[in-house]
């Protein structure tokens, strides 16, 4: 599975992008600090705090770049044209603001991952198992799916079931937050 670690010095912003990333099914390690950054195992994508011990500039990502031999994305606050000019000079593929949404975030490191190596799509779902998706989505019982489907309970478990299998779900609830992700309700 792809390693992705995260370098910023700042606990919850890591943990919680880390967290986000494993649910899209991305390995994720978290270091606070460029010297932890560059331990084994190699990952297949950085991304680091442009803010990491007050600023990271060309000579760091340059220095993790060559470290590492990985693309380098760094998240920025703020940030200036030329910053990011000087940065991406220096080795980084790009430079992405933390106020962007979360899945852009996420298209910008699958962008840069070999194909081989992006968190598989789900196997295709049919229209009675998008629909129990979509209730499951709502926060509804099987049993109420179950009504507003005009199935049986048993069915709309068998349902549950098929679909934590094919979206690679833990439980109803991690089915119903990657359903979302994909964009399948």
């Amino acid at each position: 599975m792809t390693l992705i670690r995260i370098i910023d010095d700042h606990a919850l912003l890591r943990d919680t992008l880390a967290a986000w990333l494993q649910a899209r099914g991305l390995r994720v390690d978290r270091v606070a600090g460029l010297a932890a950054a560059v331990l084994p195992p190699v990952p297949a994508l950085v991304l680091v705090d442009l803010r990491l011990g007050g600023r990271i500039g060309a000579q760091e990502i340059g220095a993790l770049r060559a470290a590492l031999g990985v693309p380098v994305l760094v998240l920025a606050g703020a940030h200036g044209a030329g910053t990011a000019a000087a940065l991406c000079a220096a080795g980084a593929e790009a430079v992405i603001g933390k106020t962007v949404p979360p899945a852009e975030i996420l298209k910008a490191i699958l962008a840069l991952l070999p194909e081989a190596q992006r968190p598989r799509a789900p196997a295709p779902l049919s229209p009675r198992e998008v629909e129990v998706l979509a209730g499951l989505a709502e926060g509804l019982s099987n049993k109420e799916i179950a009504r507003e489907l005009g199935l049986q309970e048993v069915t709309v478990k068998l349902h549950v079931q098929r679909l934590s299998r094919k979206l690679e779900a833990r439980n109803r609830t991690h089915a119903a937050l990657r359903g979302r992700d994909l964009g399948l309700v």
